[in-house]
């Protein structure tokens, strides 16, 4: 372990504990979930460079333990479909699922919306500011991410197939 301020820095391979789940590439908010080596125990961490406790380091990345999950299983289903906005600008859209690749079974995918995610966006870079994303929303169509960079997010935005 390595005291880093009022920081304990754990290497993943020192610390007992397995990676079995990584939501991709350790992009910012996102999780691990890490297992004892005895099999039991799922906990999730979350990035967090910056936590002034104690991290485990992944690939040079720090996470900051959140909770124990019960059910590991839960985190391999994916949603049976996007957010689905009930009113134009409906901001529960900035809760809608992250699915990559993954398609849903019963919708299309009609567009693609580029939006900053890290919250210092401007209105006039390339990536939608959160405002601006807000009025892309539409009633009825639903919405996912389908991309995730370093600071902006791919929200793919679904119509129910007839």
């Amino acid at each position: 372990m390595e005291k880093i301020g009022s920081q304990t820095r754990e290497l993943l391979e020192e610390s007992g504990m397995d990676l079995i789940y990584d939501e991709g590439e350790h992009a910012e908010n996102t999780g691990v979930i890490l297992q004892d080596r005895g099999g039991s125990n799922p906990e999730l961490w979350v990035k967090n460079d910056q936590y002034a406790g104690h991290v485990i380091e992944i690939d040079g990345v720090g996470y900051e333990f959140i909770r124990e999950v019960p059910n590991v299983r839960e985190l391999n289903e994916m949603p049976t479909e996007p957010f689905i906005a009930k009113v134009d600008q409906d901001k529960g859209v900035f809760k809608a699922p992250n699915i990559g690749d993954y398609r849903f079974e019963d919708y299309e995918l009609i567009d693609d919306l580029f939006v900053d995610n890290s919250g210092f966006g401007s209105e006039d870079e390339s990536a939608l500011t959160a405002e601006q994303f807000l009025w892309e929303v539409k009633e009825g169509l639903g919405y996912a991410i389908i991309g995730v960079g370093q600071f902006q997010v791919y929200v793919g935005v679904f119509k129910k197939k007839e």
